[in-house]
C-alpha cells in the first residue's frame, strides 16, 4: 500500500521524471499522452499473444482505446452542428469494435474460467445492457448468467447480475431466489481485479517506462468501470429493497442478508457505503451503525493514496503505486484496506477519526461540501 512521499519537491519549477530525469509541466502533458499511447498499443500487441484472461484483457483495451480515439477524431473534424459527421464516425468505430467483442464473446463460451465468462458477460456484453457508446454485438444472446454460475456455483457475482436482470423483468420471485444464491455464497468475484492482475503480472508491463506502467493502470480502470457496483447498487436502489418492497418481512429480511453479504464479502468501497446507508434503513442498532461508519472511514482513509502531483512521476512514487495497485487486485478494495491498516499498528477508530478530521477540513475550504468516495484508483 501506498505510504507518504518523502521529501521531493520540483528545483526551479522542474519535477524529476522517472527514467527522464528534470521536466516541466508542460513538458509533460505534451509528452505524456503520446508515450501512453504507444505503450498502450504496444502492450495491448503483446496481451493478445498470451493467455486466455490476457487476451480477453488485450481486446477490452483494444475497444476501449478505438472509442477514445473515436470521440476525439469526432470532436476535432466534426461541428458541433454536425450530427451526420459524429454519427458516420461512431458507426465506423462500433464496425471496428464488433470483431473484438465476437472474440471475447467466443474465447468465454470456449473456456471454463469462470473469471473469463464474467469478464464478456459484464464488459464486452454490458451485463445485457444495450445502451451506450459501444452496444454489445448479436452474439453476446450467446451468454447468460446461468452458464456464468455453472463455472462456480460458489461465487455471489453471477448470482447478484441473476437478481438484477430478474429485476428487470418484474420477477419478484425470481429477485428473491437469486438474492437468497448470492447472500449464500461463501465467496465474491471480483472483474476488476482479475483484469487488473492480468496487466501486472503480464511479461511485457514490467519492462515499460515507469510513468507508462502508472497510465496504463489508470486507463484499465476505465475499462473495468462497469463490472463494479452496477447489481448491488441498482438491487438496492431499485424496487429490490425499497422503503416499499421492505413492508414485506420475507423480502426484508432477504435485503438485510444482502447488505450483511455486502459488509462481510465485498471487495469494494462503495459497496460497503451502500450497505451502510441501507443498514440504516433496515434499523440496525446505534452500536452496529456507529460501527459500520468507523469501518467505512477508516477504509476510506487507508484507500486514499497521499500522493503529491509531483511524486507521482518520481520512481519511488510509481513503484508505491504499483505495490498499492497489486495490493488491490488481490485482495480488493476492502482488503487491501484492512492490510493496511492492520500493519500500521493503529486502531481502526484512529484512522477513522482522521477521516472526518479531513472531512471537515475539506468542509472548511470548500465551504460546505464534504469529503466522499476516494479514488484508489486512480
Amino acid at each position: 500500500m501506498l505510504s507518504p512521499p518523502a521529501a521531493s519537491a520540483p528545483v526551479q519549477g522542474r519535477i524529476e521524471v522517472c527514467g527522464r530525469g528534470p521536466m516541466t509541466m508542460d513538458e509533460i502533458e505534451r509528452t505524456q499522452p503520446v508515450e501512453a499511447a504507444a505503450a498502450r498499443q504496444q502492450l495491448t500487441s503483446s496481451l493478445l499473444q498470451g493467455s486466455d484472461r490476457e487476451r480477453v484483457l488485450g481486446l477490452l483495451m483494444a475497444v476501449d482505446g478505438m472509442a477514445i480515439e473515436s470521440l476525439d477524431r469526432s470532436s476535432r473534424t466534426c461541428s458541433p452542428q454536425d450530427r451526420d459527421c459524429a454519427q458516420v464516425m461512431r458507426g465506423q468505430m462500433r464496425a471496428a469494435a464488433q470483431p473484438m467483442l465476437d472474440a471475447v464473446v467466443e474465447t468465454a463460451l470456449a473456456s471454463r474460467d469462470a473469471g473469463i465468462y464474467g469478464m464478456a458477460f459484464v464488459l464486452a456484453c454490458r451485463g445485457g445492457d444495450a445502451e451506450g457508446l459501444i452496444p454489445p454485438p448479436p452474439s453476446c444472446a450467446r451468454l447468460s448468467v446461468q452458464q456464468w454460475r455453472q463455472r462456480d456455483p460458489g461465487d455471489a457475482t453471477p448470482a447478484l447480475w441473476a437478481a438484477r436482470q430478474a429485476q428487470q423483468r418484474g420477477d419478484a420471485a425470481a429477485v428473491d431466489a437469486a438474492l437468497a444464491a448470492a447472500v449464500a455464497s461463501p465467496r465474491r468475484s471480483w472483474i476488476a481485479g482479475d483484469l487488473q492482475q492480468a496487466l501486472l503480472s503480464h511479461a511485457g508491463f514490467d519492462g515499460l517506462p515507469a510513468p507508462q506502467r502508472a497510465d496504463l493502470v489508470w486507463f484499465l480502470q476505465g475499462v473495468t468501470a462497469a463490472s463494479s457496483e452496477v447489481p448491488t447498487g441498482l438491487l438496492l436502489q431499485r424496487h429490490a429493497c425499497t422503503a416499499a418492497a421492505l413492508a414485506d418481512s420475507a423480502r426484508r429480511e432477504r435485503c438485510d442478508a444482502l447488505v450483511r453479504h455486502l459488509v462481510a464479502q465485498s471487495p469494494t468501497w462503495l459497496d460497503l457505503s451502500l450497505a451502510s446507508r441501507y443498514a440504516q434503513r433496515l434499523g440496525w442498532t446505534p452500536e452496529r451503525l456507529r460501527d459500520l461508519e468507523d469501518q467505512r472511514l477508516a477504509l476510506m482513509q487507508a484507500l486514499r493514496p497521499p500522493l503529491s502531483p509531483q511524486f507521482i512521476y518520481t520512481c519511488e512514487g510509481v513503484r508505491q503505486m504499483m505495490s498499492h495497485y497489486a495490493e488491490v487486485a488481490r485482495h480488493g478494495e476492502i482488503g487491501a484496506a484492512r492490510r493496511l491498516i492492520a500493519s500500521s499498528g493503529r486502531p481502526l477508530a484512529a484512522w477513522a477519526d482522521e477521516a472526518r478530521a479531513a472531512q471537515a477540513r475539506m468542509a472548511a475550504t470548500f465551504g460546505g461540501a464534504s469529503a466522499s468516495a476516494p479514488s484508489p484508483q486512480r
